[in-house]
């Protein structure tokens, strides 16, 4: 697993073939775009990827993505507010369904 483009030749070689890439500041459209020039890589984008965005993903490219610290506002949970916590991870299992 690598999480630079500098780093996925080197990847290739080794039989890695996976990249790991912090999406937020390019989204889509850097998945979009790396993958044109590594198609053989499956790419996992992290940082900026939430469930309302995960079809964009998946539709540029990416194998799978990696959802954190959007997939739960964590005031929710210092507030102890269980019933919102499920509901944001019943939407993002969802949008995995369809």
């Amino acid at each position: 697993m690598v999480s630079t483009c500098r780093s996925f030749p080197t990847s290739k070689r080794s039989g890695s073939g996976c990249g790991a890439t912090a999406s937020s500041a390019g989204g889509p459209a850097h998945i979009r775009s790396i993958r044109a020039v590594f198609p053989d890589v499956a790419f996992c984008p992290t940082g900026g990827v939430d469930a309302r965005n995960v079809p964009d993903y998946l539709a540029a490219g990416a194998a799978f993505v990696g959802i954190g610290g959007r997939l739960v506002d964590e005031a929710l949970i210092a507030a102890g507010d269980r019933a919102a916590v499920q509901r944001a991870a019943e939407e993002a299992l969802g949008v995995m369904r369809t």
